[in-house]
């Protein structure tokens, strides 16, 4: 099974975002759970807990903890998690670098390198 965090102060793209998901895994058969957190410091809570997701979606700019700041702490956890950053700012594009992340303003070629990460 495919668990999978969304984390994004907006409410109504954390709801978009798990209905693009759903709507993919259950296309495509896969078994998923998804958990949606409106707050990055609620996420950031989890500590080692974060390490049972095997994807985090994460806004760039929230208002007490950051996306980038919080990949920095999975990244002390797991290397092995995908992350992915979903925002329409691209100033951002060096720090997710540096974090191992994955920016893209199109979600679904975000998802096809995530697909073909994951059945490989």
């Amino acid at each position: 099974m495919i668990r999978i965090a969304i984390c994004d102060e907006e409410h109504g793209f954390c709801q978009r975002l798990e209905r693009y998901i759903s709507n993919y895994m259950k296309n495509d058969g896969i078994s998923y759970h998804i958990d949606t957190f409106n707050q990055g410091e609620r996420f950031a809570a989890l500590g080692i807990g974060m390490a049972q997701y095997t994807v985090v979606f994460l806004d760039v700019k929230m208002s007490k903890h950051d996306g980038i700041d919080i990949a920095r702490k999975i990244r002390e956890i797991s290397k092995g998690i995908f992350v992915v950053f979903v925002t329409a700012n691209g100033n951002y594009a060096l720090e997710g670098y540096k974090v191992d992340a994955v920016r893209d303003g199109n979600l679904d070629s975000a998802w096809l390198h995530l697909h073909s990460t994951l059945s490989h």
